[in-house]
């Protein structure tokens, strides 16, 4: 599965502070339950795919993504 280097944002455990990560390997996949963990509170329609991506996608990916995120 391919990766970016990222730096993503966590909810500290201790104080619930946002904080900043380490650099590291991001992954991304379909599952509307992981965004939500990751980014709270999650709104499906401020999904925004940047165009250089969205021309790389087939119908059969836009198709998954309506389903997961309801565009």
């Amino acid at each position: 599965m391919p990766s970016r280097k990222e730096r993503r944002p966590y909810r500290s455990p201790v104080d619930g502070v946002e904080k900043l990560a380490k650099e590291g390997d991001s992954h991304y996949h379909f599952r509307r339950s992981c965004v939500e963990k990751a980014v709270p509170p999650f709104k499906g329609g401020e999904i925004v795919i940047p165009p250089e991506v969205n021309v790389r996608l087939k119908e059969t990916h836009k198709e998954v993504l309506r389903k997961e995120f309801g565009q």
